[in-house]
């Protein structure tokens, strides 16, 4: 298992607002963005390393760069 960090807009792996978790990969961030569908912007680290970005652009569609 790997741990991942999920961070909103501005924030950076090492604020108390990400929010970490173990998985064997990275998807496991899409479930966690739906529940919090208060955010339509998150960049996926694994420690220091930017993986991606994730922008929600409609209901159920999501854009990875």
């Amino acid at each position: 298992m790997r741990t991942f960090t999920l961070t909103f807009s501005s924030t950076t792996p090492q604020d108390n607002n990400a929010i970490r978790f173990t998985a064997h990969d990275p998807r496991t961030a899409l479930t966690i963005l739906e529940q919090h569908p208060q955010h339509d912007r998150a960049t996926v680290w694994e420690g220091t390393q930017k993986l991606c970005c994730i922008t929600r652009s409609g209901v159920d569609v999501w854009h990875i760069s």
